[in-house]
């Protein structure tokens, strides 16, 4: 819960005024690498409710993931890229990565485009 509270924070932060600085666009990197280990923390807690809930492509079945591998998961996930070889199995986990997947979708469509039309906006006056 603690990463999610910062990325909000870091959000209010970066919709706080019409200008964009330096940390504004720091904060953006900062923001995205946040959610993406709130969620591996999510798949973790959620692979200890659930016990099976991940697999990996061409294994006999599903097992324990390290965190390491739920972090590559995360950030496949986030940037929507679809690469990773580790599938959730349950539809409750599965859930959960298309929560991610919106997320990743909506930050890249409010925040990046948000701060990017703001620079442009700034060098056109």
């Amino acid at each position: 819960m603690f990463y999610f509270y910062i990325a909000y924070a870091l959000i209010r932060y970066m919709f706080a005024d019409n200008w964009v600085t330096r940390d504004e666009l720091f904060a953006t990197g900062a923001t995205f690498t946040v959610v993406v280990w709130a969620y591996a923390y999510v798949y973790q807690t959620v692979q200890f409710i659930w016990p099976d809930s991940f697999t990996i492509h061409g294994e006999a079945g599903p097992g324990v993931r390290s965190w390491f591998e739920l972090l590559y998961l995360s950030v496949t996930t986030m940037t929507n890229t679809g690469l990773s070889d580790i599938v959730a199995v349950t539809p409750n986990v599965r859930s959960f990565v298309m929560v991610q997947m919106l997320s990743g979708i909506l930050y890249v469509a409010l925040v990046v485009a948000r701060l990017v039309g703001l620079t442009i906006m700034r060098f056109n006056r």
